[in-house]
């Protein structure tokens, strides 16, 4: 890729994971940090991250040839408006958010000047938060899925293709619709059902919580700011994957009603196969 200058908008735990891992996949690119957080733009210079560093957006996106947008999803609209407004030539533009068909649909039916769109998603994170959990290794082995749409210019899709396969080493590329569905089930369930097990559990029996209840729950401790625009602009996948799993809770009281541990014993056995096969 003839990448000559890199444009992170955004450096909290994901952004500021993307500039590190940047500087070394990209050794000859220079990278530019946009941030509000005038300590996470120090950090990431200090820690040599970026080479540059502004709380500007219209002036750090200037003679980008990527920009990656590293913010909630629900800013990624206005963002995109305000870059193509901002730019002076072409421009390629990804994403890192959880949930693309909302974006991907919505950029499609756009009239933009400069801007070049490409969704995308790397699969990994934290529940941590902020630059100070951000670590250049984050995106070693990760799945990164890549998600055209319908109006995607095909050199910017095949520019993105590459950039997240040179970060993450693994890229799937997917529909908008397809990803909005796996993710639902397998990132955005999981989520919302650990703050439902810490909401529902009484308060007094908290105090009493283990290293089981403690790992089930982990990613309940993430982001807010995060996870509500995630959870709200992937509601009809989530809403679904809701459904399934009602329909698995319906049958568990079901067995327990009957109090046959060998039909239990027998699920439980099958659902350990299928999860020690995803180590």
């Amino acid at each position: 890729m003839s990448l000559k200058r890199i444009a992170v908008v955004g450096l909290g735990l994901i952004g500021g994971s993307l500039a590190a891992r940047s500087r070394k996949a990209f050794p000859r690119v220079r990278i530019v940090g946009v941030s509000r957080n005038r300590g996470a733009l120090a950090r990431a210079k200090r820690k040599k991250w970026i080479h540059e560093g502004t709380d500007h957006l219209e002036q750090g996106i200037q003679s980008a040839d990527l920009i990656v947008l590293c913010t909630p999803v629900d800013t990624l609209k206005s963002l995109l408006k305000r870059i193509d407004r901002a730019a002076r030539s072409p421009v390629v533009v990804t994403d890192a958010g959880s949930v693309k068909g909302f974006l991907v649909r919505w950029a499609d039916r756009q009239k933009w000047r400069h801007l070049r769109f490409v969704g995308a998603h790397p699969m990994a994170g934290s529940h941590q938060r902020g630059i100070e959990a951000a670590q250049p290794n984050l995106f070693d082995h990760a799945l990164t899925f890549v998600t055209p749409g319908n109006k995607t210019p095909d050199t910017a899709f095949r520019q993105v293709k590459k950039f997240w396969a040179k970060v993450s080493q693994k890229v799937a590329v997917i529909s908008p619709e397809t990803h909005d569905r796996l993710t639902a089930e397998v990132s955005h369930l999981p989520h919302l059902v650990a703050s439902l097990l810490v909401a529902g559990t009484d308060p007094q029996s908290l105090r009493f919580a283990a290293s089981g209840f403690l790992d089930t729950t982990r990613v309940a401790k993430s982001d807010p700011g995060l996870w509500a625009p995630i959870f709200t602009e992937n509601r009809k996948e989530l809403l679904r994957a809701l459904d399934r799993f009602g329909s698995q809770i319906r049958r568990a009281k079901r067995m327990l009603q009957k109090g046959n541990p060998q039909t239990l014993r027998k699920i439980l056995r099958e659902v350990q196969k299928r999860r020690a096969a995803l180590e």
